[in-house]
């Protein structure tokens, strides 16, 4: 019999049963495939683009900000948080600053490496703006384009032994 089998809360003793998808259809479902991507994207080098781009939300953010932009794609509820002439083609460090929770020099920093890598590209200023606007990079949008199925991620990882694992 498995130790397991039957989970007690530790602080009063009380039986914790196993969940059951009540309301969402699904879930079980969704929750494996979100902890195969975060394992996915945890086992890659540190230097892969996708591994840096989902180091945080903050981080997450920005690239999916410079995605977007690349696609002239900014939605209305991102540029409303930004001056009136916000154009839906680039991403400026106020816009990045009012959306992300980060201080001002951490999310400076993570826009400077992005730009040093390659991942976004540095556009011109509109006139009179002083601060840095940029939009997604080659590499970025080549890394987002790979769409990775759940299931075949659960796949990998479920063939894959200790070693495989460290690489894909």
């Amino acid at each position: 019999m498995n130790i397991f089998a039957r989970l007690v809360r530790k602080k009063d003793s009380v039986w914790v049963r196993p969940w059951e998808d009540r309301d969402t259809p699904d879930y079980k479902g969704w929750a494996l495939g979100r902890l195969a991507w975060c394992v996915y994207i945890t086992k890659k080098p540190h230097s892969h683009v996708r591994k840096f781009w989902n180091q945080s939300l903050d981080h997450r953010t920005i690239a999916l900000l410079a995605i977007n932009a690349r696609f002239h794609n900014l939605p209305d509820f991102v540029t409303v948080h930004c001056n009136n002439d916000q154009a839906a083609n680039i991403v400026t460090t106020p816009m990045v600053n009012r959306l992300c929770n980060s201080s001002k020099d951490t999310l400076l920093k993570i826009i400077k490496m992005g730009i040093e890598t390659g991942d976004l590209c540095q556009v011109e200023n509109p006139p009179g703006y002083k601060g840095i606007c940029f939009t997604a990079g080659k590499l970025l949008m080549q890394a987002y384009s790979i769409k990775e199925d759940p299931k075949e991620v659960i796949k990998k990882l479920s063939v894959a032994t200790k070693d495989e694992c460290a690489f894909l």
